[in-house]
């Protein structure tokens, strides 16, 4: 069959693996400007993780790695110590200059931080670009009091999403994208480091836009699509996600696995 997607030029080669620091300085300001034009775009996912962390008054929070400080507008309660901890220097400056949370910016396996000093660690959708996941956890729950909570939700494999990222983003993305994604194991790998695991589940949901242009604009900075034509983008979307309008909402299908430890 013949298949008119645009093909990209070829890019130049990255090395494999490349990590969420190196990926994040050159293209957190694109993600950052999908996330200023179309804040709601993704409610559904963060209060689905707002809900698994079960956040308490007066609680300290670090968001990881967090991006440009998205989580914060989510928060339930406003006495909620946020510390946002990045690893690239691009979304440290859009976390700083929202000037709501605790900006640091260190190594997710070596967190600058003292020990038990938070009482809850999300982690949504950065997870897959960490070179060492495992260090991550164990960072995290040394700078978990007793009894915190490690809140993780992230791409898994053999899913739509999986072969969108590896697949499609890889393709029209310059720096290509190879995400190192959670498979069966998950709790596994979240029990070895000390937690114990109290909810893990694959959970499906929609990114929503008032129109398929806006759906098309906002996949192609977050993504960093800088190869690919919004015709490209269009036929990605429909051949690995799916999307649906729904009383006038352009719903594109999404999916993550949340999951939740305990220290």
């Amino acid at each position: 069959m013949h298949d008119d997607t645009h093909r990209p030029k070829a890019r130049p080669a990255m090395p494999q693996n490349t990590d969420y620091q190196t990926i994040f300085n050159q293209r957190g300001n694109s993600y950052h400007q999908a996330m200023a034009e179309y804040p709601e775009a993704r409610d559904e996912e963060f209060f689905n993780i707002i809900r698994l962390a079960d956040l308490q008054q007066g609680q300290t929070v670090c968001d990881a790695p967090s991006g440009g400080g998205y989580l914060q507008r989510y928060l339930p309660y406003e006495n909620l110590e946020v510390i946002a901890l990045e690893t690239s220097k691009a979304f440290h400056q859009h976390c700083k200059a929202n000037g709501k949370c605790h900006a640091i910016l260190t190594e997710l396996d070596n967190i600058d931080l003292p020990d038990a000093s938070a009482d809850c660690v999300i982690s949504l959708a950065g997870l897959h670009h960490l070179p060492d996941r495992p260090a991550f956890f164990r960072e995290t729950y040394r700078i978990l009091k007793s009894g915190g909570s490690c809140c993780v939700a992230d791409v898994t494999t053999n899913t739509q999403v999986a072969e969108f990222l590896n697949g499609f983003v890889d393709q029209f993305n310059s720096m290509g994208h190879q995400g190192n994604f959670f498979d069966s194991d998950a709790p596994t790998e979240l029990e070895s480091t000390g937690f114990r695991v109290v909810e893990h589940y694959l959970k499906s949901y929609h990114w929503n836009f008032q129109n398929v242009e806006e759906m098309c604009r906002y996949v192609t900075l977050l993504f960093g699509l800088d190869l690919a034509k919004p015709e490209d983008v269009l036929k990605g979307i429909e051949r690995h996600l799916g999307f649906q309008i729904v009383d006038g909402v352009c719903q594109m299908n999404w999916a993550l696995l949340f999951m939740k430890g305990i220290k």
